[in-house]
This record gives C-alpha cells, sequence and structure tokens, in this order.
C-alpha cells in the first residue's frame, strides 16, 4: 500500500514537473527580438534564479527583471529599475490549447510610467516542438486605442488631449479562458465619457472572441 502511495505521488510530482518545463520552453521559445533585454543566457537565470540583473548598469542606473507571477500555463516578469527611477515594463507569457491539441502562445507587453503607462503589444503565435510562429489569425488585436473606451457621444468641447487615460493587458483575468483590454483612468473627471474599462475576448478553442456585454 505504502509502494502505491509513493507511486501515486511520483506520478502526481512528474505531471507537475513536466508542466511546468513545458511553459519554460515556451519562454524560452520567444525569439530575442520580442525580449531584447533577455538573451538565452538571460532567461535560462531568469528561469533559475527569479531574479536577473541586466548587464551593463552602474550605480546611477541598473535595470533588473524578476518573475512575479507563475502558473503552469503563465509567466509574468517585471522590468524595472533597481536604482529608484520609475520606468518599468512588464511582459506576460500565456498558452492555451486549441482544440485539435496544439498550443498557442499568447505575448503581451505594457508598461510606461505609474501615471503614464499604456500597451505596448500583444502577439499571438503557434506553437510546436520548440518554435514559435507568428499568427495574425487568432482573434486578438494587438493592441486597443485608449480611446475606444470612451462614449461615441463625446461633446466637442471636451479636449482629448487632455485626458489622462492609460490601457493595458491583463492575460489572467477572473474570467477563464480570457484576456483582457483594460483602461486604467488615472483621474475621476472624465469617468461621465467612459463607456468600457474592459474589452474581454474569451478562447473558444480555436480563436478569441470578443465577449459583447
Amino acid at each position: 500500500m505504502k509502494r502505491l502511495k509513493f507511486i501515486l505521488l511520483f506520478l502526481v510530482l512528474l505531471s507537475e514537473y513536466s508542466v511546468g518545463q513545458s511553459m519554460e520552453e515556451v519562454f524560452k521559445s520567444i525569439p530575442i527580438n520580442y525580449t531584447p533585454e533577455l538573451s538565452s543566457g538571460g532567461k535560462d537565470s531568469l528561469i533559475h534564479f527569479g531574479v536577473y540583473t541586466i548587464p551593463g548598469g552602474d550605480t546611477l542606473s541598473t535595470m533588473e527583471i524578476a518573475v512575479t507571477e507563475s502558473k503552469p500555463d503563465f509567466i509574468q516578469f517585471n522590468l524595472y529599475f533597481s536604482t529608484g527611477q520609475k520606468m518599468f515594463s512588464i511582459t506576460e507569457i500565456r498558452t492555451f490549447k486549441k482544440k485539435d491539441g496544439s498550443t498557442i502562445v499568447v505575448f503581451a507587453k505594457s508598461g510606461g510610467l505609474q501615471r503614464a503607462f499604456d500597451q505596448y503589444s500583444l502577439l499571438t503565435f503557434e506553437y510546436s516542438d520548440g518554435d514559435v510562429v507568428l499568427s495574425r489569425e487568432l482573434g486578438l488585436p494587438e493592441t486597443i486605442a485608449w480611446n475606444e473606451f470612451l462614449k461615441s457621444n463625446l461633446p466637442d468641447s471636451l479636449k482629448l488631449q487632455e485626458m489622462t487615460l492609460s490601457t493595458s493587458y491583463d492575460l489572467y483575468p477572473q474570467t477563464s479562458n480570457a484576456i483582457a483590454y483594460l483602461l486604467n483612468p488615472q483621474t475621476q473627471q472624465f469617468n461621465d465619457w467612459i463607456g468600457e474599462v474592459e474589452f474581454l475576448y474569451v478562447w473558444n478553442g480555436n480563436k478569441f472572441e470578443r465577449k459583447v456585454r
């Protein structure tokens, strides 16, 4: 009986390890031009230690990357100045399974300053045998402009250029199997003109579909 329990425990641990390794391999497969701050060795170091210091810094300007969240199908890491500057960049990678059993990868970046950050880009890839191929046929827009979150009946007197509105991605929202594009207003004065604070796209097994409220 003890031997059977040991075997079952080993199989569970092996399954969890395999899933974790799979996400690591997906992370490593993202081409370096999408993660220019991370070489192949940098990715290995980040995975192993959870934090990676970008070479070339000094006491006045040193950048680090840290893993801030990790799940079997998701990883998030944050690039920031360890020397106190306010700039940051958040990168998220998540995998989804297609109905035919193949894997697709969603890769997103957003960042800037705490009071002026924005979406950089969101890309989708087909994944197979350690390689990714960019695909634009999976239903996700690369970005959504902040003015798309506003109501359509804006008065002519409203000066849009004076708005302080930031946008970002959430690759692991509360809605399961979904990707969220978020509006993050930094002031209350424009609340009356905001139509949506979230655009949600749900994965149906073949592509993402916009969820209409």
